[in-house]
């Protein structure tokens, strides 16, 4: 901004509170800006290129960006060329032709009049599925498990992949070696470990229990009565991350001057 007030926005987008601030006589006043992506400019298909077996199924994504890089959400349009290659729907979801080739720039993914393209490879000994071990773990808050996984063809030979691994529905981290460590919230998280390998995913369901009892908690945690009334009690319990713990065993007790107590916690 300069001396009379003529602002020129950065090339970040985003909200940028009180960034812009007037100054007279040691008082001061503060205007926000925000500011938007610009025109598209550049739409980025992932993976640039695949090798796939006849028949077989990939997932492209495309990340559109105006001329600063930064992101915009708009809406792609997807196609292949020539048909032979294969066919795509308006997700990025890829299925492989039977002809086997090299299909250069074969994917499409268009915004108005800018585009990116992916390279299609289609061969009969390529990765056509992905085996994750083990689909299904449970674990405790913070422990951690290995994941593994193997490529295939379309024959069940075989094939060397570098895989890559993503946590994608929460439930704990995930890191190149496949090492997973559970986080510190109690849940059944589904489908969250994501390996992948040229455009070909598999998911595995991470269930985490709670730990340990930790802490029990009464409920109300006082009560005045009047003598010979009653008040019902509640226990809960936690582990050390505050998840729930079953307590149905929990047994109460009270002091005898103060009153009885049930097994129910009914005082």
């Amino acid at each position: 901004i300069d001396t009379n007030g003529s602002f020129k926005a950065g090339d970040v987008a985003g909200t940028f509170t009180d960034s812009v601030m007037a100054t007279a006589d040691g008082v001061t006043g503060k205007a926000s800006v925000t500011i938007t992506a610009g025109p598209v400019a550049s739409v980025v298909v992932t993976p640039a290129t695949i090798t796939i077996a006849p028949g077989g199924q990939s997932t492209f994504t495309a990340k559109v960006t105006d001329s600063h890089g930064n992101p915009r959400n708009d809406t792609v349009t997807w196609a292949v060329s020539p048909q032979a290659a294969g066919s795509i729907d308006s997700s990025g979801n890829f299925t492989a032709g039977s002809a086997v080739g090299v299909y250069a720039d074969a994917v499409t993914a268009s915004v108005g009049s800018v585009s990116g393209k992916a390279s299609v490879t289609i061969a009969a000994d390529a990765l056509h599925h992905l085996e994750l071990t083990p689909k299904t773990v449970t674990l405790s808050p913070t422990a951690t498990t290995v994941f593994s996984v193997q490529g295939f063809d379309a024959q069940n030979n075989p094939v060397t992949i570098t895989p890559t691994w993503a946590v994608v529905a929460g439930g704990g981290t995930i890191n190149n070696q496949g090492i997973f460590a559970a986080g510190t919230e109690a849940g059944t998280f589904k489908d969250t470990v994501q390996v992948s390998a040229e455009g070909i995913s598999a998911v595995a369901t991470v269930v985490v229990e709670a730990g340990q009892l930790n802490q029990l908690v009464l409920d109300p945690t006082s009560a005045t009565l009047d003598s010979g009334a009653t008040q019902q009690f509640k226990v809960s319990g936690v582990d050390a991350w505050g998840n729930a713990v079953d307590v149905s065993a929990a047994s109460f007790s009270a002091d005898s001057e103060a009153g009885t107590i049930d097994d129910k916690g009914l005082f």
